[in-house]
C-alpha cells in the first residue's frame, strides 16, 4: 500500500481531505463527518421549524463547512471568502478557505491562507495543521515538520499532527523519531476505531526495521479484528462486488493488514495455516454463496472461478498465495495489469516487487528475492519511500 493510501487513513482532524493525495475518509472521521452533516440536515431545520433562534453568521460557516465536506470547493471558496470580507481578522473563515484551496490543489493560495490564520492567532491549531498538510503535498517536507509539531505543543491530545509526523519522518528514515510520534497516537487512542493507523505503522517498524515479528504481530492482529468489523463483521465481505470506494479500501487495508500479519507470524515461528486458510474463505465464502444464488443447481462453479472472483482485488493475491492457490507467477501477472490509474498500477509494482522478494527469501530463493528487494528499495517504490524503506531493511536482514 501506498503511503499516502494507508498513511492519513484512520486519523482524526474534521478538514481532512479525502482526494488522491491523501488518503480515504478515515473510519474516525467518517463518524465526525457524518454527525455534521446530520446536525446540518436534520437539527438544524426542525430548530428553524420550531423557531429558534440561529445566528445567522453560525450558519453562514455551517453552510461553508458543509459544502467543503461535499467537495464544492469553489462555492465554499465563495462562503469563506465572504466571511473574511465581513471580518478581515476572521482565522476560522481563513483557515477553511486554506483547505478549500489545498483540496483543489492549489497550495501556494493555501498556505497563505493558512499563514493569515496563523498571523492573526499563533495558537490556530487547525491553520498549522492545515499548512503542514500543505507544506507535505507541495514537497516542503522540513516545513511540514515544523508545523505539525507547532500543532501537537497546541492540542496535545490529537492524533493527526502525531500520525502525519509519523509517516513523514518514517519515509525520511528517521525510524525512532517516526516511531515515538506512532507511540505518543497510541496512547491518545479514546475509542475502538481511533488509533488503529499509529498502531499499524507502529507494527510495520516492530516488523522490518526492529526484527520484533512478535510485537509486530500483535499491533498487527488488534488492527486486523477491528478492519474486519468495519468490511463485514465475522465475514470479510456481504456483496464483494457491490462495494462504494470507502469499502473497498477498507477491503484492501484487510488485505494488507493479512500480508503484514502472516510475514510477522512465520518470523515469530507461529503457525499461520490456519490464519490464512480463514481469510481465504472469507474472501471466497461470500462468492460462492452468491454464485449460486444467481446459477441454476447444476452449474458447478470451478474453484478457479471463485478465486479469480474473490482475488480479483491486487491486496488479495497475496492471501492466494499464502494459502497455495496462487503461484508467484500468477501475482506477477496480476501485477502486471494495465487496469487502474497510474498510481495504482505504480503500487502493484511496489507492491509485487516487496512482497514477492520477502516471500521468495522465505522459501530461499534468496537471489530472486534479492533482485525483487533491489527493485523495491531504488526504483519501483520511489512514490513509496516508507516501503522502499522496509525493501532496504530486507535487504540488509538477507545479507546479514
Amino acid at each position: 500500500m501506498s503511503d499516502d493510501d494507508l498513511g492519513e487513513r484512520m486519523t482524526e482532524n474534521h478538514q481532512s481531505d479525502p482526494g488522491p493525495r491523501d488518503t480515504q475518509s478515515s473510519w474516525g472521521r467518517i463518524l465526525g463527518r457524518g454527525i455534521l452533516i446530520a446536525l446540518v440536515i436534520i437539527v438544524v431545520p426542525r430548530l428553524m421549524r420550531s423557531g429558534s433562534n440561529i445566528d445567522p453568521g453560525t450558519m453562514a460557516y455551517v453552510n461553508a463547512d458543509l459544502d467543503l465536506y461535499d467537495g464544492k470547493l469553489d462555492q465554499a471558496i465563495t462562503e469563506y471568502t465572504a466571511l473574511i470580507k465581513s471580518n478581515p481578522n476572521d482565522v476560522r473563515a481563513y483557515a477553511g478557505r486554506g483547505e478549500a484551496y489545498r483540496r483543489k490543489r492549489d497550495d501556494p493560495r493555501a498556505i497563505a491562507d493558512f499563514a493569515a490564520a496563523i498571523e492573526r492567532d499563533p495558537r490556530s491549531y487547525d491553520a498549522f495543521l492545515g499548512r503542514c498538510r500543505a507544506n507535505r503535498d507541495s514537497g516542503a517536507t522540513d516545513r511540514a515538520v515544523a508545523d505539525c509539531r507547532q500543532a501537537t505543543t497546541i492540542a496535545t491530545n490529537k492524533t493527526e499532527p502525531l500520525l502525519l509526523l509519523g509517516h513523514m519522518l518514517l519515509a525520511r528514515g528517521e525510524i525512532a523519531d517516526a516511531k515515538a510520534q506512532f507511540e505518543a497516537a497510541v496512547a491518545l487512542q479514546t475509542e475502538p476505531l481511533s488509533g488503529d493507523d499509529a498502531r499499524i505503522f507502529r507494527g510495520l517498524i516492530a516488523l522490518f526495521h526492529e526484527n520484533r515479528p512478535a510485537a509486530a504481530v500483535e499491533d498487527f492482529a488488534a488492527a486486523h479484528k477491528r478492519a474486519r468489523d468495519r468490511v463485514g463483521g465475522t465475514g470479510l465481505l456481504d456483496a464483494p462486488r457491490l462495494l462504494d470506494g470507502d469499502e473497498q479500501a477498507d477491503r484492501a487495508t484487510v488485505s494488507y493488514l493479512v500480508i503484514w500479519r502472516h510475514i510477522a507470524r512465520v518470523r515469530a515461528g507461529q503457525n499461520d495455516v490456519a490464519e490464512i486458510g480463514a481469510s481465504l474463505a472469507q474472501l471466497t465464502d461470500p462468492v460462492r454463496h452468491e454464485w449460486w444464488l444467481q446459477h441454476p443447481i447444476n452449474e458447478d462453479p470451478t474453484e478457479a472461478r471463485i478465486l479469480a472472483i474473490a482475488l480479483k482485488p491486487w491486496p488479495a493475491r497475496f492471501i492466494g498465495l499464502y494459502a497455495g492457490k496462487l503461484t508467484p507467477d500468477d501475482v506477477r501477472v496480476a501485477a502486471t495489469q494495465t487496469d487502474g490509474n497510474a498510481a495504482a498500477r505504480a503500487q502493484r509494482a511496489c507492491d509485487a516487487d516487496l512482497y514477492l522478494g520477502i516471500y521468495l527469501a522465505e522459501k530461499s530463493a534468496r537471489d530472486e528475492a534479492i533482485k525483487l528487494l533491489q527493485a523495491a528499495a531504488t526504483s519501483s517504490c520511489a512514490a513509496a519511500p516508507s516501503q522502499a524503506g522496509f525493501a532496504k531493511a530486507e535487504l540488509a536482514r538477507i545479507s546479514s
